[in-house]
């Protein structure tokens, strides 16, 4: 399974399509996945900003 967290690299947010439905662990990540995506926007804002700092 991919790293969807990863604030180094391009931040992704989850698929369904890498997640097994039929499993409780699966679909509980994917729910708790989802929860954040409202918060992508704020992540990659951030990433934005410390790009430019670091340059």
């Amino acid at each position: 399974m991919p790293n969807y967290n990863s604030i180094e690299g391009n931040v992704l947010f989850p698929t369904i399509d890498g997640y097994d439905m039929h499993k409780a662990g699966d679909m509980a990540l994917y729910l708790a996945h989802c929860d954040f995506y409202p918060f992508k926007s704020v992540i990659d804002n951030n990433k934005m900003a410390i790009d430019l700092v670091t340059k």
